[in-house]
């Protein structure tokens, strides 16, 4: 089976969005992680990025990645990543 991720990245305030935290600092970081452990990110080498606040009830990106994860086979549970962005990991037949 070949070893696949979801990458998810999101900044809450304008400040971090242009202070060390943006969401290139974010894909980045997640991309070299995904990369070191042989993963491919998927779907389709596409990454899941969000300019909203994580306590907002409706992230429409990430409900977005979430449909994305539900429909795939062997779902597993974040890998631990740098700032604050997330590597999901799915087994895609």
């Amino acid at each position: 089976m070949k070893k696949s991720c979801v990458i998810y990245c999101r900044v809450s305030t304008p400040r971090q969005a242009q202070e060390g935290e943006s969401l290139e600092t974010q894909e980045r970081i997640c991309r070299g992680i995904a990369a070191e452990r042989g993963y491919s990110v998927v779907p389709d080498g596409r990454v899941f990025r969000e300019p909203f606040s994580g306590r907002r009830d409706h992230r429409p990106v990430f409900d977005e990645m979430l449909a994305f994860i539900r429909s795939q086979r062997g779902a597993a549970p974040p890998l631990p990543s740098p700032a604050t962005a997330s590597v999901l990991t799915t087994t895609v037949p």
